[in-house]
């Protein structure tokens, strides 16, 4: 399929996933914040964009797979 905006051909999308990272956080010797990386968390939101013209194209999987028919 093309890009409904740009017109090109569409083998393939990019996509943003917004990601929450945990981490715990505790004070150092210094007095900094020391942050320990505990995981990611996908927040399962996605936007998909055209990787031509990276114009926004949806944000529903199921609209994407049929971009990439």
């Amino acid at each position: 399929m093309k890009c409904p905006k740009c017109g090109k051909e569409l083998k393939h999308l990019e996509v943003t996933i917004l990601v929450y990272e945990n981490y715990k956080v505790t004070l150092d010797r210094d007095g900094y914040l020391d942050y320990e990386f505990r995981g990611s968390d996908p927040d399962g939101r996605k936007k998909f964009y055209c990787p031509h013209c990276w114009s926004f194209l949806t944000d529903d999987e199921e609209e994407a797979k049929k971009l990439l028919i």
